[in-house]
C-alpha cells in the first residue's frame, strides 16, 4: 500500500510538474504571441508613418507641377507677346527702309535739281560774259 501511495504521490508530483510546465510553456506562448502583436502594430505603425510621408511628397510634387504649369504658361505667353513684338518690329524696320530709300532719292533728286540750277546759272553767266565782250 505504501508503494502504491509512493506511487501516487510521484504520479500526482509529476502531473503536477506536468502542469505546471504546460502552464509556463502557455505563458511563454502568449508572450511571444504579444510580442509578436505589439511588433506587427509597431510595423503597421511605421508602414502608416510612411504612407502618410509619401501622400505629403506626393501633395508637394503635385503644387511644383502646378507652379510649374503656371511657370511655362508665363513663358509661352512671354514668347507669344515677344513674337507678335518682333513682327511690328520687323515692320517697322521694313517701312523705316523705305522711308530711309525714298529720301535717299529725294535728296538726289534735290542735289541733282541745285545741281542743274547752279549749271544753268554758271553757264548763263558765261554766256553774258561772252556776248557782253
Amino acid at each position: 500500500d505504501e508503494d502504491e501511495d509512493e506511487e501516487g504521490m510521484d504520479d500526482a508530483v509529476e502531473d503536477e510538474e506536468l502542469l505546471r510546465s504546460r502552464q509556463v510553456a502557455a505563458q511563454q506562448r502568449e508572450q511571444e504571441e504579444f510580442r509578436a502583436v505589439r511588433e506587427r502594430e509597431a510595423a503597421l505603425r511605421a508602414l502608416e508613418n510612411d504612407i502618410l510621408d509619401v501622400h505629403d511628397i506626393f501633395r508637394d510634387l503635385s503644387q511644383m507641377v502646378h507652379d510649374q504649369g503656371e511657370t511655362v504658361d508665363n513663358i509661352e505667353d512671354n514668347v507669344e507677346a515677344t513674337a507678335i513684338e518682333v513682327e511690328g518690329a520687323s515692320q517697322a524696320l521694313k517701312h523705316g527702309a523705305r522711308y530711309q530709300t525714298r529720301v535717299r532719292a529725294k535728296r538726289c533728286a534735290i542735289v541733282g535739281a541745285v545741281a542743274g540750277v547752279i549749271s544753268v546759272i554758271v553757264l548763263i553767266i558765261i554766256l553774258a560774259n561772252l556776248y557782253h565782250k
